[in-house]
């Protein structure tokens, strides 16, 4: 019976672990799937997409997305997507190293119509810059937010990792801003050194 038991939680918890090992979906598609468990006034009410450097991929494999409804504690509710999965919801005070004494506001809310560039394309915009263009860059951590409550534009801010040509290590390189209205490249800051 136990020999039962132990390789029925075993299968258990394989299937879960496959269930999760999908491949990760872009900050546009995560939200798709994060509307689906809003109600009507959240949703597309974005304030701002996290995702982290993944371990797996160049891209974030969870993204965690925050929302304002006006039904949430502090009117605010983060949705947590990973692999294409809804793992997390969680309502009140959810922004990742910031402290807030406020609830969301109205005017926190990004425009849909402002978000066309989706982190998919980010890569490629990155690689566009001479101090990128040859990098091997190993992983990106962003996050999608107004830069401030009365701009209609919103920006990623991407932390960059790459390994280096000589010793073949990855770790963090520098970091961009880029609009998520045109794809331009705001500032690019990087450590050349880091690359060599």
């Amino acid at each position: 019976m136990k020999k039962f038991l132990l390789s029925t939680l075993t299968v258990l918890a394989l299937s879960a672990s496959f269930a999760l090992a999908g491949e990760p979906v872009s900050a546009f598609d995560a939200i798709k799937i994060a509307d689906k468990e809003l109600n009507k006034e959240a949703k597309d009410r974005v304030i701002e997409i996290f995702g982290e450097k993944s371990n797996t991929s160049v891209f974030p494999d969870k993204w965690q997305i925050i929302f304002f409804d006006p039904y949430a504690k502090q009117d605010g509710r983060m949705i947590e997507v990973t692999a294409g999965r809804v793992t997390a919801i969680q309502d009140g005070y959810t922004q990742l190293g910031k402290f807030r004494l406020a609830a969301y506001k109205p005017e926190e809310v990004i425009n849909p119509g402002a978000m066309k560039i989706d982190s998919s394309k980010i890569l490629d915009i990155l690689k566009t810059s001479t101090a990128l263009k040859d990098a091997h860059i190993t992983g990106l951590r962003m996050k999608l937010v107004k830069p401030d409550k009365s701009s209609a534009i919103p920006n990623w801010y991407v932390v960059i990792s790459a390994s280096s040509s000589s010793t073949g290590e990855s770790g963090e390189v520098g970091e961009a801003t880029i609009s998520a209205a045109t794809g331009q490249i705001l500032n690019l800051d990087i450590d050349s050194k880091k690359l060599k």
